[in-house]
């Protein structure tokens, strides 16, 4: 029996580096190029995120905050100013309602993405409640839709 000449493994070795190239080439190209772009994304967001700021205006209600959820048609106010560099927009709340525990609602308001809270603002928003609440808030969280790191909060 005769051995497969030097000349046809060494075609048959480089056939085979070629088609595992061709192979694993394409998924790690693409692999790098989502590697750099979340690395991209996530150095934006810390940008944007360095760059928000917002606070209650406290001659608004009660330290900025104002609700009634006493009646059939309960509301909850907030009057924030925009404080950072960037325009703000997508708000909502997080209620904290002592024995019923955290509540989120959108914010009802003309403060969107085409329409947003640009530095130097102020706004009064108003909780979209979907449900009936009872009793007192002692915390309440205003989000926004540009930073979810940046949460302003007020105790009470």
């Amino acid at each position: 029996m005769k051995a497969v000449s030097v000349l046809l493994s060494t075609i048959i070795v480089i056939g085979l580096i070629v088609v595992i190239a061709g192979l694993v080439g394409p998924w790690a190209i693409n692999f790098a190029g989502r590697q750099v772009n979340n690395t991209g994304g996530n150095a934006d967001n810390q940008i944007t995120c360095q760059s928000t700021a917002y606070d209650f205006d406290s001659s608004f209600g009660n330290s900025g905050v104002d609700w009634d959820f006493s009646g059939s048609s309960e509301w909850l106010k907030a009057k924030i100013m925009n404080t950072g560099q960037i325009n703000l927009h997508s708000f909502s709340f997080q209620i904290y309602i002592q024995g019923a525990g955290y509540k989120f609602f959108p914010a009802k308001n003309g403060i969107t993405p085409d329409n947003p809270l640009k530095p130097g603002q102020s706004a009064v928003i108003e909780a979209n409640i979907t449900e009936n609440l009872a009793g007192t808030p002692t915390e309440i969280k205003i989000h926004n839709g540009v930073c979810s790191t940046f949460i302003l909060t007020q105790e009470f």
